[in-house]
């Protein structure tokens, strides 16, 4: 049986607004949510909640398998009957994924991992003068660099290779064990 893995605590809004998409503009999905996360019981059969909202059994298994796929429910069986169970993060933040629901505009306002929470992304420049007495640079060469140490033991002769910056940035990260792509600014020249 596989283990939920969710870091619900350190991502609080992401999973938030995770669950207002999944809800979404179904009224049938928000009323089988609240019904679930609704009063003491910690699992409600499927027609338990059907019964509660005056709904067919089948639309609240549709909505409750979006939700339970979605990872907002746990499915399982209560007695031989589709059941869902309540998840601890969800039942806390009921109210306010419901408020979102109504308002998801209002969501975008909130900061996550991902954006900042004030809409349009503003540039900041923070110009700092630093006197040169106290400025300390030292020139270091390729062979400086632990990950570049077998440089030294390497005699080159032979005349320099012309290639493309993409071939040489793409040796570099081959060489240092890294994925990925450089990021530039546009006005590099190759």
């Amino acid at each position: 049986m596989p283990i939920e893995v969710a870091d619900r605590g350190s991502n609080r809004i992401e999973n938030v607004e995770h669950a207002v998409e999944v809800l979404g503009r179904s009224k049938v999905r928000r009323e089988v949510f609240k019904a679930i996360y609704s009063g003491r019981k910690q699992i409600k059969t499927a027609d338990e909640i059907a019964d509660g909202i005056e709904r067919s059994r089948q639309q609240v298994l549709n909505d409750g398998k979006k939700l339970a796929d979605n990872g907002i429910v746990r499915q399982t069986l209560k007695d031989g009957v589709t059941a869902y169970e309540k998840i601890r993060f969800f039942q806390t933040n009921r109210d306010e994924i419901l408020r979102y629901v109504d308002k998801p505009e209002k969501l975008k306002e909130k900061s996550t991992k991902r954006r900042s929470g004030l809409g349009r992304a503003k540039v900041v420049t923070i110009e700092a003068r630093i006197p040169r007495k106290r400025i300390s640079a030292e020139q270091i060469t390729l062979d400086d660099i632990d990950t570049f140490m077998k440089v030294k033991s390497v005699s080159f002769s032979g005349p320099y290779i012309n290639m493309k910056e993409e071939m040489f940035k793409k040796g570099l990260l081959t060489i240092i064990g890294e994925g990925g792509d450089f990021k530039d600014w546009g006005g590099g020249t190759e």
